[in-house]
């Protein structure tokens, strides 16, 4: 299976974005196939494809000095008791930025229903 991996800088919290963008010429694979996206303090991820995100995947996260990350794959579920901070899943948006969170549940879920309130690289 696919495998894509995240890496946010130590204490990161809040949401960034993954946008395709040619000229950023980063592939962002590794030696073992697995496709790895480094978070900048811009919160903007540059990468030549966002393709591996768009397919069947499995995602795991990290903070940049190696502490794991855990990562929500079920959305937010009312009513929003998980406190936990996690990489959590956004949206797209039509300019091609798939967005993520790193935060709490109830967070996942107000940005969900509110998705203009996220603007990153504008």
């Amino acid at each position: 299976m696919l495998r894509v991996k995240f890496v946010v800088p130590s204490g990161f919290r809040g949401v960034f974005a993954v946008v395709a963008d040619r000229e950023a010429a980063i592939v962002p694979r590794a030696a073992d196939g697995t496709w790895i996206y480094r978070v900048p303090e811009a919160r903007l991820v540059r990468v030549a494809s966002v393709a591996p995100l768009r397919a069947w995947h499995a995602t795991v996260a990290a903070f940049d000095n190696g502490e794991n990350l855990p990562v929500d794959v079920t959305g937010p579920i009312a009513p929003y008791r998980d406190e936990a901070i996690k990489l959590r899943p956004l949206h797209a948006d039509s300019a091609g930025r798939i967005y993520f969170l790193v935060g709490r549940e109830a967070e996942q879920a107000d940005l969900m229903k509110n998705p203009s309130h996220v603007k990153i690289g504008e």
